[in-house]
């Protein structure tokens, strides 16, 4: 998590889910949506996990009220995704994730 990404001035409303949902497919055509986390307490941005075959995990940060990207954070070559890596999927991609399951 990255502080400054996770908070906006809140506004009066928030704009709809799939103004957002578009708005991010549209900046990130190569990756795959593939989690949504949504905060309800005002001022919090929303999450939009991105899978990207070349550039790996991206989590895209949306402030609700304007529906606007404020930020993003790229997991390639963190100690962290290694470990997610390892948890999930064994090291060996979609065939891991299938013998984890």
């Amino acid at each position: 998590m990255i502080p400054r990404l996770v908070r906006v001035q809140p506004g009066t409303e928030r704009g709809s889910l799939a103004a957002m949902i578009s708005k991010v497919k549209q900046a990130y055509p190569q990756a795959s949506l593939s989690n949504i986390y949504t905060y309800w307490e005002p001022g919090d941005t929303w999450s939009f996990r991105m899978q990207s075959r070349n550039e790996g995990r991206i989590q895209v940060y949306v402030d609700p009220y304007r529906v606007a990207i404020v930020g993003e954070d790229r997991y390639r070559d963190k100690f962290l995704q290694w470990v997610y890596d390892l948890h999930v999927n064994l090291l060996l991609g979609n065939w891991g994730e299938w013998l984890n399951g």
